[in-house]
């Protein structure tokens, strides 16, 4: 494995374990953000 796909394998990792400690302890809420993720099941505002 080369150096540049080491640290390209860390730094996913990194933020994998970033996003989920977040979300489990609710670190980063939609509404507090005032941004709508979609992929946690909202839906994008309409026109």
């Amino acid at each position: 494995m080369t150096h540049h796909t080491k640290w390209r394998l860390l730094s996913i990792a990194i933020y994998v374990i970033f996003v989920i400690i977040c979300i489990a302890f609710k670190l980063l809420r939609p509404s507090d953000i005032g941004m709508a993720w979609s992929i946690f099941g909202t839906s994008l505002p309409r026109d």
